[in-house]
């Protein structure tokens, strides 16, 4: 399946090949390459779940650029939910958002860091969520820094997805 997404630029972006990890425990699942960074499908909490991992620099603040991660992971979440040869058996939840930095030197796993960065996330997800209100609590049981942003509702995807789309992208 992902291979043809490959083919056919389901996603508008680089796609550049697939490996499948679903041997590994609890691990990365399978991993969708695309030029700027990695889609698993992960189950890392013991539960399925889509992870989108940027590898190259952006442009932007913070909120921007968190803005621009959300909105690829959107995108790939509404395409598999899409998929005919899944025949429905995906649907992901929408009232729950692990967002991790993973440079442990600029955004340590502590609670200066969340009190530095807490607007711009804060700025970012309610860009997605609008008037909706979240909550954002720092997982302090990884090793790198996490926010678990959780809605109190479950808004659709679709309207999760249009809304991003209407925030001014990131120049590339």
């Amino acid at each position: 399946m992902l291979h043809g997404w490959i083919r056919h630029d389901v996603l508008g972006t680089l796609l550049v090949d697939v490996a499948d990890y679903t041997h590994v425990h609890h691990g990365p699942g399978v991993i969708l390459v695309a030029h700027e960074g990695l889609y698993s499908m992960d189950e890392s909490d013991g539960r399925l779940g889509l992870r989108y991992k940027q590898k190259r620099p952006m442009a932007g603040t913070l909120a921007d650029q968190i803005r621009h991660v959300l909105g690829k992971t959107l995108a790939a979440c509404r395409e598999l939910e899409r998929e005919q040869s899944l025949e429905g058996a995906i649907r992901f939840r929408t009232d729950e958002v692990l967002l991790q930095i993973a440079d442990r030197l600029n955004a340590p796993n502590n609670d200066e860091t969340f009190r530095r960065l807490q607007h711009d996330v804060a700025s970012a997800f309610g860009g997605i969520y609008g008037d909706a209100p979240i909550r954002m609590e720092r997982d302090t049981n990884r090793s790198v820094f996490t926010i678990r942003m959780t809605a109190l509702e479950a808004e659709p995807l679709e309207t999760l997805s249009d809304r991003i789309r209407n925030v001014n992208p990131l120049p590339p």
